[in-house]
């Protein structure tokens, strides 16, 4: 208690207080640069001295202009910098949403911009992931997801001599509208390199699609492990006799 009340700390603090008041709040740099998506927006603005990165943020339903009665407040706390990066994730599509940039030095006030607002773009229907396991030389598992939901539809085509075999097509069909996919096939031959298309449409009837340019469960061709991947061309296990993989 005697130390709380020690004159030489509460002339230090009274020292740093004015001190505080004496440095003025960061320059903005104007308008922030704002990217977005369906689901995320990535907020970029600059400051004349270092200073943390927050952006308060709200859906313009939940706001109330001149009141600063944002939901949320997104960055880092602790950054030391001049140019700001802030990323929102899991917002909605389509939608408007208010934001301010702050930015406060680790001394002094802190920097607020004007109310600015930015538009998410509209979702789009896609193959979010997808996966092949390899059970046995004839049997395969394929699971996919979708971002919206949609029915299922499977494709897988052979190769014969190096060229697909069109008139040997075979398609697996589920009306259910879902967002997690799944297909078994075990009417495979083994050693055949198989073309698999994976799709789908939703509600609307609006359509997506994505190929595995080439499949085979034979161990002499490649592992029966589970690909998880994000494109076409890294899910590909192996190429038909023949064709090169492209580097």
């Amino acid at each position: 208690r005697d130390i709380i009340h020690s004159p030489i700390i509460y002339c230090q603090y009274e020292s740093l207080e004015k001190l505080a008041g004496s440095i003025s709040a960061p320059l903005l740099s104007g308008e922030p640069k704002v990217k977005v998506t369906s689901a995320t927006a990535t907020i970029s603005w600059t400051t004349d001295k270092e200073a943390n990165s927050l952006v308060a943020i709200s859906p313009t339903e939940a706001f109330v202009p001149g009141q600063e009665n944002y939901l949320q407040i997104i960055g880092d706390p602790s950054a030391k910098t001049t140019g700001h990066i802030v990323t929102i994730y899991d917002l909605k599509p389509s939608t408007l949403y208010h934001y301010q940039v702050r930015s406060k030095p680790p001394i002094g006030p802190m920097a607020k911009s004007g109310d600015f607002t930015f538009l998410t773009e509209e979702e789009t229907l896609e193959i979010t992931s997808y996966t092949a396991n390899s059970v046995s030389n004839e049997k395969a598992i394929f699971r996919w997801a979708t971002n919206l939901q949609t029915d299922s539809e499977f494709k897988y085509i052979p190769y014969r001599n190096n060229v697909l075999a069109i008139d040997e097509i075979k398609t697996k069909y589920d009306k259910t509208f879902t967002t997690i996919h799944e297909t078994t096939l075990d009417d495979l031959e083994a050693g055949v390199i198989y073309q698999i298309e994976l799709g789908g449409k939703d509600q609307s009837g609006a359509q997506v699609t994505k190929t595995i340019p080439t499949y085979s469960t034979s161990k002499d061709d490649l592992p029966p492990l589970i690909y998880q991947v994000q494109s076409e061309s890294a899910i590909s296990p192996a190429s038909p006799p023949g064709i090169s993989s492209p580097e």
